[in-house]
């Protein structure tokens, strides 16, 4: 599988160095550096060098790369403990439990919670956090851990999943308050976006390769974030049809391609931001045995 993500904003969270791995090529364009390198799609051993060495600060951001970040939500359910924040200046750190999870102190609880409360940052996730005591002398001297709650998605849900096995239909998703919406691998016809375009609080698409009826319908959107193969793109260029709205965009391709058309294609949109394009250099000398 070949991605290939351009960034354009200097303020958005960059992508983070991953463990090498033959299974996947990733292209990524952000505004300080171009890479082409090997990496591994294991997503728990992708956050785990990213945690600050330092756990006497607040945890007040988590950075993550954009193709996660953008689908996903911040939401704080009515019955919480925890917000669902990615971070906050009163999530005190004060220590680690060895696997790259961080405690801290809670002085922002959520509308279950209480001020004081002892939480747990765990590395593999980018919002939120786990109520663990219900403060500092629970944990030193009655060790009272809290059970364990299942994060309960909001009704209807503001991120919905287009795929074989979860919803059936992009009408099935469209609501009002529809953040993001991914289409996965899909056995069907494809979908149109019809029932979609036009939300007001659409900000992230992402779609597998082959699945849209009709790419075009994109240009009827406000995304922040855009997710396509590389035929799709070449519908939206071609026809000038790209959202100037984005912040970020990713090419996904699978299976075996030559990785440079891909390359042009982000070029291209790279350049309707007026952005740098991915430079190409050629090698060239005798391999010896």
């Amino acid at each position: 599988m070949l991605e290939s993500y351009v960034h354009r904003d200097h303020r958005r969270p960059c992508r983070r160095r991953l463990p090498v791995d033959s299974s996947t090529t990733t292209i990524a364009v952000e505004p300080s550096a171009l890479t082409l390198r090997n990496v591994s799609t294991r997503r728990s051993a992708e956050f785990c060098s990213r945690w600050t060495s330092c756990t006497s600060r607040a945890a007040s951001a988590r950075p993550c790369p954009w193709r996660f970040a953008a689908t996903e939500a911040v939401i704080t359910a009515p019955d919480a403990p925890v917000q669902g924040l990615v971070g906050s200046p009163d999530w005190i750190a004060f220590g680690r439990n060895g696997g790259g999870d961080r405690f801290a102190v809670d002085l922002t609880p959520g509308p279950r919670g209480r001020t004081g409360q002892i939480i747990m940052l765990n590395h593999e996730d980018n919002i939120g956090a786990e109520l663990l005591y219900d403060s500092l002398t629970d944990l030193v001297v009655h060790k009272r851990r809290k059970r364990r709650r299942v994060r309960r998605e909001p009704e209807p849900p503001v991120v919905a999943r287009v795929n074989r096995v979860a919803l059936k239909s992009i009408q099935a998703a469209a609501h009002r308050g529809l953040e993001i919406l991914s289409i996965g691998v899909w056995d069907g016809e494809p979908l149109t976006l019809a029932p979609v375009t036009g939300l007001p609080h659409l900000r992230t698409l992402t779609a597998f390769p082959g699945t849209l009826a009709d790419p075009l319908e994109i240009a009827g959107t406000g995304l922040e974030f855009l997710e396509l193969g590389p035929e799709e793109w070449r519908v939206l260029l071609d026809a000038g049809a790209v959202p100037h709205s984005l912040s970020a965009a990713a090419i996904e391709v699978h299976g075996n391609r030559h990785p440079l058309p891909i390359v042009a294609i982000a070029n291209e949109l790279l350049a309707l931001w007026d952005r740098p394009p991915i430079t190409q250099n050629t090698l060239e000398g005798h391999l010896r045995q």
